[in-house]
């Protein structure tokens, strides 16, 4: 600005933001003096696009998982109180608490008081919401897992010889199995989430229908953790060979193997993760079960369904993973809701994604920058002389001669 530069750039993105006070500084840092919006729903995008049907699929909970997290709230009630008290956690509520407002209220109260000694009861609670918050989107035998690795990780603590963490490690172990198991026991393994009955009814009825069809399809299942990830892909092992799932993973690190929770997924080379999607793409494999790294960035191929293990706040990862289908035919969107918490997480999602989308098309919803125009409103044309001196490269102009100056 101060050099007086002028420029027009022009700039694209799928997912501009997850706010809209996030979009706003885009638009300030870039300096961006007009804002222009599509979706599929308007009328010069959808003529080029395919369909795209969204269903969701609301899974309702058994009495096992409901009597599960009232003990997890149990066990988080006087650690809460503590925070509470010490004024550390300024939000009210116990459901409402999630893994990030716990990180947040932690770093600001170590930044106002400087007092690091509530950073272990703060990382308890985290834990415990974690577990819950499993238990909510994958089902007990993911909270299983996790309640396994912190009763291992911390063996002698008071929170681990609790009665109360005695009790909920009992209820766990009695209403669930090994997610890790070799076992091929259908009904052992569907007794961990209800979700996994319905994916996999979900699956197998879409590769029947195509097989009658004569068409060939391949499907991308999304879940937000590995451990899951692990566990639906044994479950779905069981129905080969209709679907022949694999799990498509980030490299992270190498995890140990565990007596306690038998063989976890190891983070994928990047070689690996280039052979699957190669052979996904060549139909060795017709589901690939995906954490986050298969949202974005990755040429994994066309694909005819896509299935939301679980649902994500986030509208931008949202639209990643269902743009992942109807790209060269019509294509469709199952999302897998635990009636409840997750579902209500589900709806708020879904709101936020159109507000966003609402805002994006209004042109008085951001402040842009006030920039001048690079054309002049009404521009006239005018025929001039221009001088071209002999020291700026003369022989890169056309007509050029002897004299120190040419009039072109």
């Amino acid at each position: 600005d101060d050099g007086g530069a002028q420029f027009r750039v022009l700039g694209l993105s799928a997912t501009p933001g997850s706010q809209i006070k996030f979009i706003q500084e885009v638009v300030l840092s870039l300096r961006i003096n007009r804002v222009e919006c599509r979706s599929d729903e308007d009328p010069d995008v959808k003529q080029y696009i395919h369909e795209r049907a969204e269903e969701v699929v609301v899974v309702a909970q058994d009495s096992a998982c409901k009597k599960i997290e009232h003990l997890i709230n149990d066990l988080l009630e006087p650690h809460l109180l503590k925070l509470r008290q010490s004024k550390a956690l300024p939000y009210n509520g116990n459901a409402t608490l999630t893994s990030y407002l716990l990180v947040r209220a932690r770093t600001e109260h170590v930044a106002r008081t400087g007092d690091h000694r509530l950073n272990h009861t703060f990382e308890t609670v985290r834990q415990l919401v974690d577990i819950r918050s499993s238990l909510h989107s994958q089902g007990i035998g993911s909270a299983r897992t996790k309640l396994v690795r912190l009763r291992d990780e911390r063996g002698g603590s008071q929170l681990v010889k609790s009665p109360q963490f005695q009790l909920l490690m009992e209820k766990v172990l009695k209403s669930s199995v090994d997610p890790n198991s070799t076992s091929t026991l259908v009904e052992e393994k569907l007794m961990n989430n209800p979700k996994l009955k319905s994916l996999q009814d979900v699956l197998v009825e879409h590769f029947k229908r195509a097989e009658q069809q004569g068409q060939s399809s391949r499907a991308i299942v999304f879940s937000q953790y590995r451990d899951s990830v692990g566990e639906i892909v044994n479950v779905l092992k069981t129905s080969r060979p209709r679907v022949n799932p694999r799990h498509f993973i980030g490299q992270g690190n190498a995890k140990a193997k565990s007596k306690s929770t038998g063989n976890e997924l190891k983070g994928m080379t990047q070689k690996e993760q280039h052979d699957v999607i190669t052979e996904f793409k060549n139909g060795f494999y017709n589901v690939l079960v995906c954490t986050c790294i298969g949202e974005e960035g990755l040429d994994i191929g066309e694909v005819d369904l896509i299935v939301n293990f679980d649902c994500i706040l986030s509208p931008v990862r949202s639209l990643q993973r269902v743009g992942r289908t109807g790209r060269k035919r019509n294509g469709r969107v199952v999302s897998l809701v635990a009636a409840g918490t997750e579902e209500k997480t589900y709806r708020e999602s879904k709101t936020k994604e159109k507000t966003i989308m609402r805002a994006m098309k209004r042109p008085d919803a951001f402040r842009v920058a006030q920039t001048i125009p690079m054309l002049p409103e009404d521009p006239v044309v005018e025929e001039k002389v221009m001088d071209i001196p002999r020291n700026f490269h003369m022989s890169q102009v056309e007509g050029h001669g002897d004299s120190n100056t040419r009039q072109s």
